[in-house]
């Protein structure tokens, strides 16, 4: 992917310091950075203006009071917030001694392999008025203490007539999306960030998976053989177990020519769908079951968002026994979001 060399000027001249507050204030998550920021004493405010000013002067004035607000902490909740804030995921089980050669390669990826202007920018992102082709590039990886995270550019390029000017004008929309290889499991999580249109997300899994195996390929690592995880047997599962978080939506369907029922409140934190139920008073005794849920938990000391985990396949999928995608939006933590995962295979 061939970016202008004015773009790469701008990088050189701004600081990295610079980058990471614009990097954070494009992912959107104030409330959620507020959060995972606050454990470390970041000065979070209500806008991004007030925040970004507050974070710069703490970091470049230490306080002993804050010892952990730090550029490398900074730096590190960004990397939260752009693998794990809010994504969908697909998962694939690998057998040991694959994951161990892909573990080994970040070590032996050169600096050829990654789109430099993109990398220098990360976590910041091209304007929009950037003039570039479409594609998937390489553009960081990080090593965490919860596993390794390959974390790929996806620019897609739109034009759109303008009705003042009577001109084509076109934009980019860049986002990041991450495979993730957790420590001490044997998979591959395919996370592709939910600020993806909803009908674009299908054909952004196919290209970071179809990225990240020419890449692993390059090195001798196979991946043809990948075993992709159904959790049609987990929707049901977590439905029925009242002892995981409440149930903040449910879909409940028929197998007879029916409507769905749709019980949902994600705003009142007291509502559970569980305590529900739907009565077919049509005469035609219909019984229902869950096709899709959603399963919410509050996070500590947190009124503005809680965390979510959604399996909601489309109908037609949901059908014919098949769902390969679910949601996870805020976890407390990355050894939380690990977990969380652990818990959807085991229920699959």
């Amino acid at each position: 992917m061939s970016l202008p060399e004015k773009d790469f000027k701008i990088v050189q001249s701004t600081s990295h310091l610079e980058l990471i507050l614009i990097g954070l204030e494009k992912t959107e998550e104030l409330h959620y950075l507020s959060f995972l920021a606050k454990k470390q004493g970041f000065r979070i405010s209500n806008e991004w203006t007030k925040t970004r000013d507050q974070i710069s002067e703490d970091i470049l004035n230490p306080n002993s009071l804050r010892p952990e607000v730090t550029l490398i902490n900074l730096e590190k909740l960004v990397d939260q917030l752009i693998i794990s804030a809010d994504h969908s995921y697909r998962v694939y089980s690998v057998d040991n001694s694959m994951v161990s050669k892909i573990r080994n390669l970040p070590s032996k990826i050169s600096d050829s392999y990654f789109n430099s202007q993109l990398s220098a920018l990360y976590p910041a992102k091209l304007d929009p008025a950037t003039i570039v082709a479409s594609g998937v590039a390489l553009t960081k990886i990080k090593t965490l203490d919860s596993g390794i995270a390959f974390i790929f550019s996806v620019i897609d390029v739109s034009t759109t007539f303008d009705q003042n000017s009577h001109q084509l004008i076109t934009s980019i929309i860049q986002n990041f999306n991450t495979v993730f290889i957790p420590e001490g499991s044997e998979r591959i999580e395919v996370r592709i960030t939910n600020k993806v249109k909803k009908n674009d997300r299908d054909e952004c899994f196919r290209k970071v998976l179809e990225s990240f195996h020419n890449l692993v390929g390059t090195f001798g690592v196979d991946l043809r053989s990948l075993n992709q995880y159904c959790f049609y047997n987990s929707i049901d599962s977590y439905y029925l177990d009242s002892a995981v978080g409440r149930a903040s939506s449910i879909i409940m369907t028929t197998n007879e020519d029916s409507n769905d029922a749709v019980l949902s409140n994600r705003r009142n934190r007291n509502y559970c769908a569980r305590t529900q139920s739907v009565v077919d008073d049509s005469g035609k005794n219909h019984k229902y079951t869950c096709r899709a849920v959603s399963i919410r938990w509050p996070l500590e000391n947190e009124n503005r968002c809680e965390c979510e985990l959604s399996i909601e396949p489309h109908k037609h999928t949901w059908e014919m026994g098949h769902c390969y995608t679910f949601e996870i939006k805020h976890p407390s933590s990355l050894a939380h979001l690990n977990r969380l995962v652990d818990d959807v295979i085991n229920r699959a």
